[in-house]
This record gives C-alpha cells, sequence and structure tokens, in this order.
C-alpha cells in the first residue's frame, strides 16, 4: 500500500509553509499557525477517492488562525484540504489552501457581501495566483 505524507513534516518546513500561507493571505493581517500531530491518524485514501491501494498518515491536527482583532478561528483540515505537508507542495497547491481558509474565515464571521466590493481583502489574494496554474 503507498502511503501520502509517511513522514512527520518537521518545524522548519510546516514554518515555511505558515509564512506563504500569511503572505498570500496578507490583506487579512492573519497569524496562521499548522498544528501538527505528535502521531499520525492512518487515512485509508478509499474515504477521499475510494481507491484501496493507498493511504494518507494524517498529521495535521487543525489551522489556527488569529486575526488582527485578536478574534482566533479553528478550521479543520479536510475543510483546507490539507491532509499533510511535504517538501513537493509548490505556490498552486499553496495558493489552494490559501482560497480554502479565506473561505473559511468568511463563513466563520458571516461575510457574504465580498463580491460586490472591489475593495475588499477578499480580492487580494487573487494577485498571488500562480501564473502557471489552469
Amino acid at each position: 500500500m503507498e502511503i501520502n505524507f509517511k513522514e512527520k513534516p518537521d518545524q522548519k518546513l510546516v514554518e515555511k509553509y505558515e509564512k506563504k500561507l500569511s503572505e498570500f493571505l496578507q490583506a487579512h493581517n492573519l497569524i496562521i499557525k499548522i498544528i501538527i500531530r505528535d502521531k499520525s491518524l492512518p487515512l485509508p485514501f478509499y474515504h477521499i477517492v475510494k481507491s484501496n491501494n493507498s493511504g494518507i498518515n494524517y498529521w495535521i491536527s487543525n489551522i489556527d488562525i488569529k486575526m488582527e482583532n485578536g478574534k482566533k478561528i479553528i478550521l479543520e483540515p479536510w475543510f483546507c484540504d490539507l491532509f499533510g505537508i511535504d517538501k513537493n507542495m509548490d505556490d498552486a497547491i499553496l495558493w489552494n489552501i490559501a482560497y480554502s481558509i479565506q473561505k473559511g474565515l468568511y463563513k466563520e464571521l458571516n461575510i457574504e457581501e465580498f463580491i460586490n466590493n472591489p475593495d475588499d481583502p477578499y480580492w487580494k489574494l487573487w494577485e498571488y495566483y500562480p501564473k502557471n496554474s489552469k
């Protein structure tokens, strides 16, 4: 059986990705922390894509977000499609995670009117959309 995210991510790599996510979402002035479990929770991959020949070591406990006003929000990793971290994650993957974090932030804050406001920080994320993405 193939295992995705076999190794526990080291703190340096986690901090690198936290910094990149914070950069993508800088218009919101957030502090983002990815909380890693001490031990992984094995998750058969068929729960996600119905394939019995692979699995995931589920290292991420949650994503903690601290807003500029001090309010804290905790997002579950599956909400952000963040099942693990490895050195192969590129800007396109991280941008998609940042998008999900922003979506979760707006949901938690009950903000729905951003689409009609071109000055809303929501739109700043799109300035970082990876050029090589489809």
